[in-house]
């Protein structure tokens, strides 16, 4: 069942496909747990799906969208831990990976991450992280939160997924 609010991935181009079809899987997550600066995050992966409308799918050379793109129901991040709710991404990313899906999860909040990367650290596949932001996000804890957003990039590293970073312009010791 599609939800009205949100459009499917750059539908106006590539019709929908079915969940067992696709081979691309958009993966809304409205997380905003730990923000500390404004709020909105949780209404990030509508922004980008309302927006998809408007881009192209012709890439110069191929429509990559034609190997079927399929938009997942969005994952509301209600749930009262954090944990709770990186666990229920988790999920969702475990089963696009059983079927050989490449999951793209859409998310304005960075903790919404570490759900993703369980999922892939589960499966035995390989995989690293190049994050674009202006902030480390190094932290070991930040308002006494080990998964705040400020932190996310400290777990990666736990985790021993390789990772690069571009844009950085603020640290903190």
């Amino acid at each position: 069942m599609k939800n009205p609010a949100y459009p499917a991935f750059l539908e106006l181009d590539i019709p929908p496909s079915p969940f067992a079809e696709a081979r691309i899987h958009i993966i809304p997550v409205e997380m905003e747990k730990s923000v500390s600066y404004g709020s909105g995050t949780a209404a990030g992966p509508e922004a980008i799906l309302k927006a998809s409308l408007q881009l192209e799918a012709f890439d110069g050379k191929t429509i990559p969208g034609k190997a079927g793109i399929h938009t997942h129901q969005p994952l509301p991040c209600k749930a009262e831990k954090a944990v709770d709710d990186l666990e229920a991404i988790a999920a969702e990313v475990a089963e696009v990976i059983k079927k050989n899906g490449l999951p793209v999860i859409l998310g304005g909040e960075h903790t919404v991450t570490l759900g993703a990367l369980k999922a892939f650290t589960g499966s035995g596949k390989k995989i690293g992280v190049v994050q674009f932001d202006a902030h480390a996000d190094l932290r070991d804890s930040y308002e006494n939160n080990p998964l705040s957003h400020a932190c996310v990039m400290r777990r990666v590293h736990e985790m021993n997924i390789p990772f690069v970073q571009i844009g950085i312009r603020s640290l903190s010791k």
